[in-house]
């Protein structure tokens, strides 16, 4: 595979490209603050939800701006139906969407049926620096909506980074989802995002426009950024909850965007619909709570992503785990049996079993860059450990592979529903 090594800055400099509008508000030193501060709660988990009815319906047209009216009441829960306010609208040219009336999930999360686990919460300090050199002025922004939003299959709540004026943070039900800056689609604020940037700036060389699918749109970071460190790349992202496309298209930037579609339902049945060997990258970002949809963890899943991948392509899974780290093994074990190459970078802590985190697998049929992986992981204000093959198979250990029939048994692996998601910060 021909890797590259990254630019140095990827900045965009263009003022009139419409890929510079993306994520980002500086909620993380917040957070920092009400995961360590003892007796501090922190209070987007905390919201009471008051969903509306009657005459409080939301009555704006598809595509319109969520906001307070005479029947929007601040902080309370408003309701996007995902079947009928997906924001699309007839001109837009490069954002698709296309629902079908298929369940990929119950409403209830996974988790809540695992056993007790020997967890410990996690940490989220942020990065201190945006990558790359002075900001140019921002335009006005939006500010973060003062309610928590309905969507069919979550509660979506945004909070503004106090730190950072372009920064937001997307809450799904409660976990920390995303971080996106709507100024800086180049800003990857915590360090398992700048993980798989890493690999999306190694995939080939700098500024070639790639193939990749996105299994879990959340925020759109990752799209975004593609599609400014790649201009004219070709992107898809499975996005199952149609409401949440709304969300990031009216209080989180996605914009219609070159190249790129969003489509929504079953990522599985929408990856089985792909041509083979047609993309560079396929990145795995889905998540019921804390655990990655049973469906979408298996070998025969991961036989799906390499059967679209191309020769040389990539699979980036990221899942999230806490000690004994049971799911992270269990997956290692799973994409060992189903690629010949298989890396991961995780926190040191984490490692050894000291701290919940995300762990981020790289696999593939060709050999990965190692090398430059493994820099980039430890040049942070945390630095990551990589681990190659045959230190993702001591990992694994004895642990069996995740097959289709095995879906309560992921399950039982899962970490408690309310663990913290430690999104760790990064200074790279």
């Amino acid at each position: 595979m021909p890797w590259a090594e990254p630019e140095a800055e990827t900045v965009l400099r263009s003022a009139g490209d419409d890929v510079q509008v993306q994520m980002g508000y500086g909620l993380a030193h917040h957070v920092v603050d009400q995961h360590h501060r003892a007796g501090h709660v922190q209070t987007v988990l905390d919201r009471p939800l008051q969903p509306l009815g009657g005459a409080g319906e939301v009555a704006h047209p598809v595509g319109g701006q969520l906001g307070e009216g005479p029947d929007v009441q601040s902080r309370h829960q408003q309701d996007v139906a995902g079947e009928d306010r997906l924001g699309v609208q007839e001109g837009d040219q490069f954002v698709v969407l296309e629902d079908q009336d298929r369940r990929q999930l119950t409403g209830q999360d996974p988790a809540e049926r695992a056993g007790l686990s020997a967890c410990h919460p996690g940490i989220m300090p942020r990065r201190t620096a945006a990558r790359g050199g002075a900001r140019r002025p921002a335009p006005a922004l939006p500010p973060a909506p003062p309610y928590d939003i309905q969507t069919s299959h979550t509660v979506a709540t945004i909070e503004a980074d106090p730190s950072r004026p372009s920064g937001r943070m997307l809450f799904l039900d409660g976990h920390e989802s995303s971080y996106v800056d709507l100024a800086d689609p180049t800003h990857l604020e915590f360090s398992y995002v700048r993980r798989i940037g890493d690999v999306l700036d190694l995939v080939r060389p700098a500024r070639q426009p790639i193939e990749a699918l996105h299994v879990g749109g959340g925020g759109f970071t990752l799209p975004r950024y593609v599609a400014a460190t790649r201009p004219r790349s070709r992107q898809l992202v499975f996005e199952y909850d149609g409401g949440l496309v709304q969300v990031a298209r009216e209080h989180l930037g996605l914009r219609p965007l070159p190249g790129l579609k969003v489509r929504v339902g079953d990522a599985r049945q929408r990856l089985a619909e792909q041509p083979s060997g047609s993309a560079d990258v396929v990145i795995g970002d889905a998540f019921s709570g804390v655990l990655v949809p049973p469906h979408l963890a298996t070998l025969e899943f991961a036989g799906q992503v390499r059967r679209v991948l191309r020769p040389d392509g990539v699979y980036v899974l990221n899942v999230i785990d806490c000690p004994p780290l049971r799911v992270s093994r269990a997956e290692a074990a799973t994409l060992l049996a189903g690629f010949d190459h298989v890396a991961l970078t995780a926190d040191r802590d984490l490692l050894r079993e000291r701290d919940a985190g995300n762990v981020v697998f790289v696999a593939s049929a060709a050999p990965l860059p190692l090398a430059e992986l493994a820099r980039s992981a430890a040049r942070g204000q945390f630095p990551e450990d990589l681990l190659d093959r045959a230190g993702v198979l001591r990992f694994a250990g004895g642990t069996a592979v995740v097959r289709d029939a095995d879906a309560a048994r992921w399950r039982r692996l899962a970490p408690p529903p309310d663990l913290p998601v430690p999104l760790h910060g990064d200074a790279s």
